[in-house]
């Protein structure tokens, strides 16, 4: 799967979308960044409090990559060039 973050009107808001290999969107999530943690509006984001969501938002910090069109491809832990 691959995933894309965009910011949204808020600032502490993005938006996370799941993408299948060939670009189709699956389901788009709202991850919120707090002073110590992450909350995901995703299924197991709302119900346990964690998500792989969480771990893929710090990715992109970590890479500056949020808002660039770059794709995280999760299975294989490697970047995509942006999008058309």
């Amino acid at each position: 799967m691959l995933y894309i973050i965009q910011h949204t009107s808020e600032p502490t808001k993005k938006r996370i979308i799941k993408l299948d290999n060939d670009h189709n969107l699956l389901v788009t999530y709202t991850i919120e960044q707090r002073p110590r943690s992450f909350r995901c509006d995703c299924p197991a984001g709302l119900y346990r409090g964690n998500c792989k969501h969480q771990n893929i938002y710090k990715e992109f910090i970590r890479k500056n990559k949020i808002n660039s069109g770059w794709a995280y491809d999760d299975e294989r832990k490697k970047w995509l060039e942006p999008l058309e």
